[in-house]
């Protein structure tokens, strides 16, 4: 409750403060002014949600090119010489190593990425990865699997390989208890 109050009488004095600041400059600058304000508050506000766990990063990344869309335009129009540059590092240059870039109608050129291998977990490991010990049964399992899951899934702000990487525990160790029954 103090808090709460205590916040409200911040901001109170802040709009305060910025409403007497904004009276006296001319026209123009007031203008300027007030639109680098309301960025200011929106990122914050938006910083402050993602950090309480009210707003998913992405919508704090869509808010922020919202916010500073005409400036990040034309920082990325610059930057595109960077990134072909970076392309070009990255291994799109041909085999003989000269530099030369391969042309669209290029028969040996792959452009479908190579597959990715997936590595066998071992039963320690499995067991590691989902917080485990000793034998557990299928329920045990299941419940762990879920429990990481709902952490890390990619549509919660995990990643690809840590799902990925999840599941072929939680199978490795079901299929363990498949041969041991």
């Amino acid at each position: 409750m103090h808090i709460r109050l205590l916040a409200a009488i911040i901001v109170t004095f802040t709009l305060f403060w910025a409403w007497h600041r904004l009276k006296k400059l001319p026209p123009k600058q007031r203008a300027t002014l007030l639109l680098m304000w309301l960025s200011i508050a929106v990122v914050l506000s938006v910083f402050v949600a993602v950090v309480l766990g009210k707003m998913h990063w992405v919508g704090a990344i869509v808010a922020g090119l919202f916010t500073f869309g005409r400036f990040g335009f034309r920082t990325a129009m610059s930057a595109l010489p960077l990134l072909r540059f970076w392309q070009n590092i990255k291994g799109k240059t041909n085999k003989a190593g000269k530099g030369q870039q391969h042309t669209n109608n290029d028969k040996t050129q792959n452009t479908s990425p190579p597959p990715q291998q997936q590595d066998k977990l071992g039963h320690e490991e499995a067991l590691q990865v989902l917080g485990l010990s000793g034998q557990p049964d299928k329920a045990t399992i299941t419940k762990a699997h879920k429990r990481l899951i709902q952490k890390l899934h990619p549509d919660r702000g995990g990643n690809d390989y840590l799902a990925s990487h999840i599941n072929r525990a939680k199978d490795t160790l079901l299929k363990d208890l498949k041969t041991q029954a």
